[in-house]
């Protein structure tokens, strides 16, 4: 994997120039729509939305919000459960930067977090809200398409060889 882009937070643009870094190829949370297995996106809206065409305006969107809010309560969380459930005491990384496949370009991900695991080496760890409307999709060993391909996508460009998927219903 390779550095496409480092976001700098203490820039007043920096979100606009990450989101434009993003536009350079498929991200993880672009591949569910690629798929066919988002709810809120299809490929066409990927197509779209990195080439720049008109896009409806969109809406705010609290959820989204909300699950950016909390990210630092379930890396916590998540901390906790490795120590309680496996014993082991995990530092936990923020990644700011856009990573890049080794080969293909427009191969992209954005990393929630990231720990090194003593015996299964670098995780990636995605963090994930929804709703109790949602529940019933996350029962026993389940777990959406939408987001499993997100994973999926994360371990081929990184390289890793773990991924944790934490959510908080």
């Amino acid at each position: 994997m390779r550095k496409l882009y480092f976001v700098d937070r203490t820039k007043p643009d920096w979100r606009e120039a990450w989101l434009k870094a993003r536009k350079q190829g498929l991200g993880g949370s672009d591949i569910a729509a690629v798929c066919g297995y988002s709810r809120y996106k299809g490929p066409l809206g990927i197509y779209l939305d990195k080439t720049d065409k008109e896009l409806p305006e969109e809406k705010e969107n609290i959820a989204a919000e909300l699950g950016l809010e909390l990210e630092p309560f379930l890396s916590r969380k998540f901390t906790k459960w490795m120590m309680d459930q496996e014993g082991l005491e995990i530092d936990l990384h923020e990644m700011d930067d856009i990573l890049q496949h080794d080969t293909i370009d427009y191969f992209l991900v954005n990393l929630d977090r990231w720990f090194i695991h003593p015996e299964r080496g670098e995780c990636v760890v995605e963090l994930k809200t929804t709703t109790e409307y949602n529940k019933e999709k996350w029962e026993g060993d389940n777990v959406p398409d939408e987001y499993y391909s997100q994973v999926q996508w994360q371990l081929l460009i990184t390289g890793f060889k773990c991924g944790y998927l934490v959510v908080l219903v």
